[in-house]
């Protein structure tokens, strides 16, 4: 049974799947739900983007789905990932790195000092094997792989290499996450949207970094704890990654779409973008906790 209610601006919607509610009991549950909803709120920064499990673009509540819903498509048949993706996928692995660590460590023979650090799509597959996420953030993990892996090495013109290098080192410049987000706000100003992708990167990278900033990219989060008063230093660093490979996975999937056949025809930006930043900031985040422990 599926009950919604509807108020200016925004959805609530509640999906109980197979499980039948009497309608005798839908009003009870409407304003509890409501309730829970609001005070969820009421305790955080909202900006006007929560999603409690997979919902569609502008519809905000629960999803009573044990698997979640399947990644959307542009309408092309090809599966999107989006920001919140991203914040999932890191959280997951910094929840619980040190099954994902032990994995690389133990395939390192005897005496060959310290681990180097993991390339990003193995620990993306490390994530699905060692740490078994639900049914929904599997099909994620898998999009990010697919679409990472479609794009990496894609040629990029003289002209896209050398704006996304002017990027990286505005990036590498900023002081720390607040002045990060400021450094990405000004480069999009700067744009003149003649690099294919580009403008879509700054974006996205902004936006990662704003939906994580409470959770992955708060040096109160459990897994920087691990670094004692290195902690700060160990978000920056890992945010400045996330930031570098969503600007250059956007411009890739970017020219890969052009190249393809135009918009819509390659992975695209948005989806590159996001692939890109999952796995350069969670090769990173693993490779800082490697560092750390050995």
């Amino acid at each position: 049974m599926t009950f919604q209610m509807r108020r200016e601006g925004s959805r609530f919607v509640v999906d109980f799947g197979p499980i039948q509610i009497p309608s005798a009991m839908a009003t009870e549950l409407e304003g509890e739900f409501q309730r829970q909803a609001l005070a969820v709120l009421a305790k955080i920064d909202f900006h006007g983007d929560l999603h409690i499990g997979r919902l569609p673009t502008g519809v905000y509540g629960y999803v009573f789905e044990p698997d979640g819903f399947p990644p959307p498509d542009d309408g092309q048949g090809q599966p999107q990932l989006t920001v919140h993706d991203h914040t999932n996928i890191m959280r997951t692995l910094m929840e619980r790195p040190l099954p994902v660590v032990r994995q690389f460590v133990a395939a390192q023979k005897q005496g060959e000092g310290k681990p180097p650090k993991p390339p990003w799509d193995e620990v993306l597959e490390a994530i699905l094997k060692v740490l078994g996420p639900p049914a929904s953030l599997q099909r994620t993990i898998g999009t990010a792989l697919q679409f990472g892996k479609s794009i990496e090495g894609q040629p990029l013109p003289r002209s896209a290499k050398t704006a996304v290098e002017r990027v990286n080192k505005q990036i590498n410049a900023a002081s720390d996450i607040d002045n990060l987000i400021n450094t990405l706000k000004r480069a999009q100003g700067a744009d003149d949207g003649t690099v294919e992708g580009l403008g879509t990167g700054l974006r996205i990278a902004q936006q990662i970094l704003e939906d994580g900033r409470q959770t992955i990219y708060s040096p109160d989060f459990g897994f920087y704890q691990n670094f004692g008063d290195s902690g700060p230093v160990v978000v920056y660093s890992v945010a400045k990654e996330d930031a570098k490979g969503a600007v250059g996975g956007a411009v890739a999937g970017g020219i890969a779409g052009s190249v393809a056949g135009g918009v819509g025809a390659g992975p695209g930006a948005v989806t590159g973008a996001i692939a890109g930043g999952a796995g350069a900031s969670a090769a990173e985040a693993l490779g800082e906790l490697m560092d750390w422990l050995f």
